[in-house]
C-alpha cells in the first residue's frame, strides 16, 4: 500500500534531506531489511540481516533526536514510527512493536488526521495519501491488538465517501478498492468486543452473538492476488477469533445447526483456508510478512487442538 507518491521518493533521494525525511528513509530501510532475515544464504548471501535492520532503526531514532519530532507538522515522523514498529514486528519484538505503533497513532492524532479539518485546502493527492496513512494505522492497530490482546485507540476508520479515488493518482485505483475492503473487514469489529478481548476475559453472550461470519463484497475475486491473500486470510483468522469468543462463552455445541457455532468449525476454517492458500502464489503470501504467517498458524493450531481433543 503506497503511503506517499513514488515521485517523492525520487525527489528525496536526489535532493537535500530534512532530519524528519532522513529518519523516515532509514526506518523504511530497516523494514525492507527485515524481509531478508531468514532467507536462503544462496539467494542473499551470508549476512546477519537482523543486525543490519537494528542498526538502521538505531540510526533513524538517532537522527530523530536532532529535532523536536513531536512538533513535526508533516507525516514523515509518524511514518518513521510506523515503519519502525513494523520492522520490530518482523524482528519478533512485540514490546517495541506496540510502543512505536502507539507513538505513530498519537502523532497522527496530534496532526489531526482523524478530522475533516485536516484535509481542508489540501490538494487531492496529499489528501489521498494522508487518508491511507490513517487507515493503515487503523488496520495495523486492530490486527496487532487482536493477536496480542491489546486495547485500541482508533475507534473507526475514515469515512470512505469523503475520500479521493486512487484512480486519479498513479494508477492505484485497484489498490484502493482492495484496501477499502480490508478496512471494512476490520471495522466490523465492535470496540466493546475489542475492549473485552484485550482483557483476555470471556466475551459476554450479547457480544459473542452479534459477531458471526464477516461480510465481504463479491469484488474480492477481481482484486490483485496480493490483496486477495491479505483479505481472505484475515477473514478466516477473524472468524476464528469470533469462534474462540463463542467457545469462551460456552455457546458451542457438537449438534449446532450452524457450523460456526459447532466445536468442529476449525475443520471448516482450516479446509477453506487451505483451498485459499493453494490457489495463491507463494509470493502473494510471503510479501505480507510475519503477520500473515501468524494468522495461518493460528487457524492451523486451532485445528491441531481439535484433533488432539478428539
Amino acid at each position: 500500500m503506497p503511503l506517499f507518491k513514488s515521485s517523492m521518493l525520487a525527489q528525496w533521494l536526489d535532493g537535500p534531506l530534512g532530519s524528519n525525511e532522513r529518519s523516515m528513509l532509514l526506518a523504511i530501510s530497516a523494514l525492507v531489511v527485515t524481509f531478508l532475515c531468514g532467507r536462503s544464504e544462496s539467494i542473499i548471501g551470508n549476512r546477519q540481516w537482523d543486525t543490519v535492520a537494528r542498526f538502521c532503526i538505531a540510526k533513524s531514532l538517532s537522527v530523530r533526536s536532532e529535532y523536536d519530532f513531536v512538533l513535526d507538522s508533516s507525516v514523515s515522523t509518524l511514518l518513521a514510527s510506523f515503519f519502525i514498529s513494523i520492522a520490530y514486528f518482523e524482528l519478533h519484538d512485540s514490546h517495541h512493536t506496540w510502543f512505536y505503533l502507539r507513538e505513530a497513532i498519537t502523532l497522527a492524532q496530534a496532526l489531526g488526521l482523524h478530522t475533516s479539518e485536516y484535509y481542508d485546502g489540501m490538494n487531492s493527492a496529499d489528501a489521498l495519501y494522508s487518508r491511507r496513512i490513517y487507515d493503515i494505522l487503523f488496520v495495523t492497530e486492530r490486527s496487532f491488538a487482536i493477536a496480542r490482546h491489546k486495547p485500541v485507540l482508533l475507534l473507526r476508520p475514515l469515512d470512505p465517501s469523503q475520500g479521493v479515488s486512487g484512480e486519479e493518482h498513479e494508477n492505484t485505483g485497484e489498490i484502493d478498492v482492495g484496501f477499502r475492503q480490508l478496512v471494512r473487514v476490520y471495522s466490523q469489529l465492535e470496540v466493546e468486543f475489542l475492549d473485552v478481548w484485550s482483557q483476555q476475559g470471556s466475551v459476554n453472550q450479547g457480544l459473542a452473538r452479534r459477531h458471526g461470519r464477516l461480510e465481504l463484497s463479491q469484488e474480492c475475486d477481481a482484486l490483485a492476488e496480493i490483496q486477495k491473500a491479505d483479505i481472505l486470510v484475515t477473514q478466516h483468522w477473524l472468524e476464528l477469533v469470533f469462534w474462540t469468543a463463542a467457545l469462551q462463552q460456552s455457546e458451542l455445541s457438537s449438534t449446532a445447526v450452524s457450523r460456526s457455532k459447532s466445536f468442529y468449525y476449525p475443520e471448516d476454517l482450516a479446509s477453506s483456508l487451505l483451498c485459499v492458500t493453494a490457489s495463491l502464489s507463494v509470493k502473494s503470501i510471503e510479501i505480507h510478512g510475519l503477520g500473515m504467517f501468524e494468522k495461518i498458524y493460528d487457524v492451523g493450531n486451532a485445528l491441531a487442538d481439535l484433533m488432539d481433543y478428539e
